[in-house]
């Protein structure tokens, strides 16, 4: 059976404690918002970060996520897909990160 976590916003990297946990990242002096930054939904205690298209970003970024503008039920695409340690597979939509 596939797991389904809520994500749950908090309002400081230091609250990023459990699964489906995150927080949207900003950079100072530009405004909005420009990534997301989670706590892993399975559970392994990894924290991964996914910037968003919508703001001009570093030549190394090269992966980006389309974010529906959505603060508290978030969706992001395409899938999210860890590429260490525990190796989650799974979306984020209408604040549920749902495994593949």
């Amino acid at each position: 059976m596939k797991s389904v976590v809520k994500a749950v916003q908090v309002e400081r990297f230091n609250d990023l404690k459990e699964p489906g946990q995150y927080i949207l990242t900003g950079h100072h002096g530009v405004e909005g918002k420009h990534g997301l930054m989670f706590r892993c939904p399975c559970g392994c205690g990894a924290l991964g970060h996914l910037p968003f298209d919508s703001y001009t970003r570093p030549s190394y970024v090269t992966e980006t996520w389309t974010w529906d503008g959505n603060e508290t039920e978030p969706t992001l695409s395409p899938s999210i897909q860890r590429t260490s340690a525990c190796r989650w597979h799974g979306f984020l939509k209408k604040g549920l990160f749902e495994e593949c």
